[in-house]
């Protein structure tokens, strides 16, 4: 596997002087500052043979179950970080050597990832017709679409007050539900833009597609994702977000470890974060822009 060869001498570790140690550590510090690659698995087209998810648990430290199950889930993940994308490419060279499908990509092609919300949805011959919220229309040829995107995301808030005086064995705290929100997205990629174009099920005016119809947004939204795969035959549809998001968790560790993704694209797609210590936000939001987003990549680079 890449890297099996490198050479480490844990005797040399900690015996730089002060001022070499401040020197690798800012050198550290700047290259991940620095637009790192990212290696990522993608969907599986046929079911890993017995020796590749071998190779597989080896290389990442994994046992034979958890490999195998990682190699059918039905979404991309990235797997690791690199400084090189020489080093990025010798693993994906690797994994589909293999016979795993694999992608490597840039973290300044993540970062250049963006959403534009929909007002409105209308058809034309040959393509669509996109009413932005913000005024602007856009016009896309349906060969222009190349992954169509939908999953449905909550986001419950809580808030907990402590009781210093309470006794042995009284309730030492309290949780107070402040709010529980839902929503789902529809996702459409284009081929040449990295700006998306997403149908947010409670931005979208549905008026401008259903002006007589009344009923739930939701099940609205699983039309409108049926009108939109259907216009848009060669599109790749990822519809299953509901089931993957529990193993989008390391994904979302790596990013976060990236002072390149941090500062230039988490916090603007995932929100802001509540700075109150008695205020917890618990929210597959980040999840799922993580996965529409590798989505997108994947279809461009897998």
């Amino acid at each position: 596997m890449p890297g099996s060869g490198d050479k480490h001498d844990p005797l040399r570790f900690g015996t730089e002087s002060p001022e070499q140690y401040a020197d690798l550590h800012e050198a550290v510090n700047q290259r991940t500052r620095e637009p790192g690659f990212l290696v990522a698995l993608g969907r599986q087209a046929t079911p890993p043979t017995q020796e590749s998810v071998a190779a597989f648990a080896k290389a990442l430290g994994l046992d034979t179950y958890t490999a195998r199950q990682r190699l059918l889930a039905p979404t991309p993940r990235i797997l690791r970080r690199e400084d090189r994308a020489s080093k990025a490419k010798e693993w994906v060279d690797w994994f589909r050597e293999l016979g795993l499908r694999a992608f490597d990509f840039s973290e300044e092609m993540m970062a250049a990832q963006s959403f534009a919300a929909l007002s409105g949805i209308y058809e034309q011959q040959g393509g669509l017709v996109f009413d932005l919220v913000e005024g602007e229309r856009v016009e896309v040829q349906h060969s222009e679409v190349i992954a169509v995107v939908y999953g449905e995301t909550s986001e419950r808030v809580d808030k907990f007050q402590s009781h210093s005086g309470a006794m042995v064995g009284e309730l030492a705290g309290k949780k107070e539900n402040l709010s529980i929100t839902t929503e789902a997205y529809i996702d459409i990629h284009r081929r040449t833009s990295p700006v998306s174009l997403r149908v947010a099920q409670d931005e979208f005016n549905w008026k401008s597609l259903y002006p007589d119809r009344i009923g739930q947004s939701t099940v609205l939204m699983r039309e409108l994702l049926n009108k939109i795969t259907t216009s848009s035959p060669t599109a790749i549809v990822y519809n299953d977000f509901a089931r993957v998001e529990g193993i989008l968790g390391h994904s979302e560790q790596i990013i976060e470890q990236s002072r390149y993704l941090i500062r230039n694209w988490y916090p603007m797609v995932v929100g802001p974060v509540s700075k109150e210590t008695e205020v917890r936000k618990s929210s597959n939001r980040s999840a799922y822009q993580i996965y529409t987003t590798l989505a997108r990549l994947e279809t461009m680079r897998a």
